[in-house]
C-alpha cells in the first residue's frame, strides 16, 4: 500500500511540475477512503478530504525551477512520513489494545471458572460494608451475566 501511495504523489508531482502550475494549494485534495488507503485529487471526494498547502513558482519556461520543485518534493515527503508515522502509531494502539482486552478476556474467564466452580464464596456487600452471601439464584444469575460479558466482549 505504501508503494501504490509513493506512486500516486509521485505521479502526481509529476504532473504538476509538467503542467508549470502556479500555487498548488487551489485544487490538491488528500482523503482516506474506508479501507483506510490514501487518495489525491483536484476535488474532494467526501467531507473528509483536506485541501493540500502546497505551491511551487512557475519559471520562465513555465516549469518549477529547482528550488521550487525541491521544496514541494521535501513538503510531500515531510506529509508521507507524517501519515506513516500516524499509522505507525494507530498500528501499535490497535496491538496494544487487542493486548489488553485479550488480558481482560482471560481474567474474566478465570473469574466465571471459579464461580461454577464453586472456588470463592459467593457475597455482595451491603450499604454498611458488612458482607451478605447470596443465594444460588442470584449466584446463577451472576454466572449467566458473566457468560454474556464474556460473550459479547471476549468472542
Amino acid at each position: 500500500m505504501a508503494l501504490r501511495l509513493e506512486a500516486l504523489v509521485g505521479i502526481i508531482f509529476g504532473v504538476v511540475m509538467l503542467s508549470g502550475a502556479g500555487p498548488l494549494n487551489a485544487g490538491i485534495y488528500q482523503w482516506t477512503d474506508d479501507q483506510g488507503r490514501v487518495h489525491f485529487g483536484d476535488k474532494p471526494a467526501d467531507q473528509g478530504a483536506k485541501q493540500l498547502d502546497i505551491e511551487a513558482s512557475k519559471s520562465v519556461a513555465g516549469v518549477a525551477d529547482d528550488a521550487s520543485r525541491r521544496a514541494v518534493q521535501k513538503k510531500l515527503l515531510d506529509l508521507m512520513n507524517r501519515e506513516r508515522q500516524q499509522k505507525k502509531q494507530a498500528k501499535a494502539k490497535r496491538k496494544a489494545d487487542k493486548i489488553e482486552q485479550q488480558r481482560r478476556c482471560t481474567i474474566l474467564r478465570q473469574e466465571l471458572a471459579d464461580m461454577v466452580s464453586g472456588g470463592y464464596l459467593y457475597f455482595d456487600y451491603n450499604d454498611a460494608g458488612e458482607r451478605e452471601y447470596i443465594d444460588a439464584a442470584t449466584q446463577q444469575r451472576k454466572v449467566d451475566e458473566m457468560g454474556e460479558l464474556i460473550q459479547t466482549k471476549c468472542d
